[in-house]
């Protein structure tokens, strides 16, 4: 469910995904650089996984008009029994300019929480 071209309004996503999931980024998150041995990829790139992603947002007009404050909460569960807990915002200035900030929590029933924070800036030509 969009908000339109506008961007203003609620806007709510859920994906559901089913399959091989591996990806570099996903394998630093999940895994120790050390456990990163040829056969430990080789056994988790082989299994399938599933996972769901969702995110609730509602953009709000900002900057007197010349920009689009849209903040969010997002939800991803994964097979392998973790839970990504996201919170930020995505300030766009201009149709080729954003900029974001997201803090994230990531429960996993094997460790101990893992928190992060991360800022974009995203500029397209």
């Amino acid at each position: 469910l969009g908000p339109g071209a506008s961007g203003l309004g609620l806007s709510v996503s859920v994906t559901p995904v089913y399959g091989d999931l591996s990806s570099g980024v996903a394998g630093l998150w999940d895994q120790e650089v050390a456990a990163l041995t040829l056969e430990h990829r080789a056994a988790r790139d082989s299994q399938s996984q599933a996972l769901l992603d969702a995110e609730l947002g509602y953009g709000i007009s900002a900057l007197g008009g010349h920009g689009l404050l849209t903040p969010y909460v997002g939800l991803s569960l994964a097979g392998n029994d973790s839970r990504d807990y996201r919170l930020g915002g995505r300030l766009d200035l201009a149709p080729s300019l954003s900029l974001g900030l997201e803090g994230q929590r990531r429960e996993q029933i094997t460790a101990p929480p893992d928190h992060g924070m991360a800022l974009q800036l995203e500029l397209r030509w």
